[in-house]
């Protein structure tokens, strides 16, 4: 049984509109004097308000540009293979996809997670919780491949400690 799975990140806009922002702030602070407040209390006067927005644009820029290499990395990266031993897949490492490979023995916690901002993932602990691997269900091409994904995991993750085995 072996089995491939598209894996990559779906392309936002929000990284863009986070750089435009920044930079926004950042030319409004060269444009004219002003003091931050709230309300009638002056939290930051002329320059030190002008040096606050210029950091948080620059950081809104830099965590733009963090998030577009990112998601180039995950898209440039092989798609996952599962056989009945192990699965393959690209794990990120600044910036780049590096091939790794782990065995089914050698997964020893499954998790099945679901956040309202993240959505559905699986994560894979191994080596007694020291490697982690998670595989969000939005970045396959449709919830039927998370969804095999998962159960494959589920069916093959058999000597996991954080729950009891499946009958």
């Amino acid at each position: 049984m072996n089995q491939t799975f598209n894996y990559r990140e779906k392309y936002s806009w929000g990284f863009l509109f986070t750089a435009a922002v920044g930079l926004a702030g950042i030319v409004y602070a060269f444009m004219k004097p002003f003091n931050l407040r709230y309300r009638n209390f002056t939290l930051l006067e002329y320059p030190n308000s002008k040096y606050a927005v210029i950091a948080a644009g620059i950081l809104f820029i830099a965590y733009a540009i963090h998030k577009f290499f990112k998601m180039r990395a995950i898209n440039s990266g092989s798609a996952v293979q599962v056989s009945n031993e192990g699965m393959s897949f690209s794990e990120i490492k600044s910036y780049a996809p590096v091939n790794t490979s782990l065995l089914f023995a050698e997964v020893n916690e499954l998790w099945n997670k679901e956040d309202k901002d993240d959505g559905e993932s699986m994560i894979l602990y191994t080596q007694n919780s020291k490697n982690r691997y998670e595989f969000f269900a939005e970045n396959f091409e449709s919830m039927g491949e998370f969804t095999n994904f998962k159960k494959i995991l589920e069916a093959k993750c058999v000597q996991i400690t954080n729950r009891e085995a499946v009958q």
